[in-house]
C-alpha cells in the first residue's frame, strides 16, 4: 500500500501519528503539503510532475483537509485528481462540506435529524427568528469555520441582535440554531471510514461555562457505546455528504439524536486515546479497500 498524506496539518498529533504508524507497519507513506507543492496546468496531455519531479503515482490520497485549510488546496486536489488518482474524500465533497448550510441542507433531504436551523441574511428581522426557532438561547455559527471557530450561545435577544449585527457586518450569512440544551457543553463523535460507524467517545468540555466541546479547545474525550441507533445515523449522515472518512457530530435530546456537523477531516488521536486504540492502523487499510467497491 502505497499513499499520500495530502494535509497542511503539518504539526497537528493526528498527522504525526498516522507518519510514524505507516513507518513501524511497513506502508509507503508519503506527507504532501499543498501549499509547497508546484505543478504544470495545460491545455494538452496532462504533465505528471510535482514541484519539478515526475510523479510516482500512490495507489490513494488520504485528504486530511477541512474547512481549517486554505481554499488555494483543492486545486492541488482537483489536479490530482485529474490524474486519475483516487481522493479521499474527493474535491467536490471537501467543498461542500466546508459550507455548513449545504451540508445541512443535504442531511435535512437525506432524512438525517438535525437541530432546527435558520441561514440568516444581512436584511434578517428578530420577529423572523423568534417565530421559527425556540430559544433563547439560540446557537449561532459562521456559515464557514472549522474547530469551534465562529461558534457562540447567545442567551437573551439583545444579545442575539449585537452578534448578527457585528457577524453580518463582515459575512454574508450566518446560520442560527436552536440550543440543544440537554448536551450543554458536550457531544458525541463518530468516526465513519468506508461508510461503516467504527468508534464513537463522548467530547466534554474542558473550560467553566465553556458549551462547545472541541478537544482543539481544551474539551476531554472518553470511549461511549457506539449502539445501533447511532451508528445508523451516522452512517447516513456521511453518506449524505458523500464522505469515505468523517467525524459525525451528534447530540442527544430528549430520547433523540441529532447531527449538529459533519467534519471531513477528523483527527485520530483524541479518539484514539479516549477509545483505547490506534485508529491510524485501522483507517489507511479500509480506505485503501474503498478503491475495490
Amino acid at each position: 500500500m502505497y499513499f499520500w498524506l495530502v494535509t497542511h496539518l503539518e504539526d497537528s498529533a493526528s498527522t504525526k501519528l498516522i507518519l510514524k504508524t505507516s513507518t513501524e507497519q511497513g506502508w509507503r507513506c508519503e506527507h504532501i503539503v499543498p501549499r509547497r507543492q508546484s505543478y504544470l496546468l495545460t491545455a494538452t496531455e496532462p504533465e505528471e510532475l510535482l514541484s519539478g519531479r515526475p510523479l510516482e503515482r500512490p495507489d490513494f490520497c488520504y485528504i486530511r483537509m477541512g474547512s481549517s485549510s486554505f481554499i488555494e488546496g483543492f486545486a492541488l486536489l482537483s489536479k490530482l485528481a485529474s490524474l486519475g488518482i483516487p481522493c479521499l474524500n474527493c474535491p467536490e465533497k471537501l467543498i461542500i462540506q466546508r459550507d455548513k448550510a449545504q451540508s445541512l441542507m443535504l442531511l435535512s433531504k437525506a432524512g438525517v435529524n438535525i437541530p432546527k436551523t435558520l441561514v440568516i441574511g444581512q436584511g434578517y428581522q428578530t420577529d423572523y427568528i423568534r417565530e421559527n426557532l425556540a430559544g433563547p438561547p439560540w446557537v449561532i455559527k459562521l456559515r464557514f469555520g472549522a474547530k469551534g471557530d465562529g461558534v457562540m450561545l447567545v442567551e437573551s435577544e439583545s444579545s442575539l441582535n449585537s452578534a448578527l449585527d457585528l457577524l453580518l457586518s463582515t459575512y454574508a450569512q450566518v446560520l442560527v440554531q436552536e440550543f440543544v440544551s440537554d448536551n450543554a457543553g458536550s457531544d458525541i463523535r463518530v468516526l465513519v471510514v468506508g461508510g461503516k460507524a467504527l468508534c464513537a467517545m463522548k467530547r466534554s468540555s474542558g473550560k467553566k461555562h465553556e458549551f462547545r466541546s472541541n478537544l482543539f479547545l481544551g474539551g476531554k474525550g472518553e470511549s461511549v457505546e457506539l449502539d445501533e441507533e447511532l451508528a445508523t445515523l451516522a452512517e447516513r449522515a456521511s453518506a449524505a455528504i458523500g464522505l469515505e472518512i468523517a467525524g459525525v457530530d451528534v447530540l442527544g435530546s430528549k430520547g433523540s439524536y441529532f447531527v449538529c456537523e459533519v467534519n471531513s477531516s477528523p483527527g485520530l488521536k483524541g479518539i484514539s486515546e479516549a477509545v483505547g486504540r490506534n485508529l491510524a492502523l485501522e483507517v489507511p487499510p479500509l480506505l485503501y479497500a474503498t478503491l475495490s467497491h
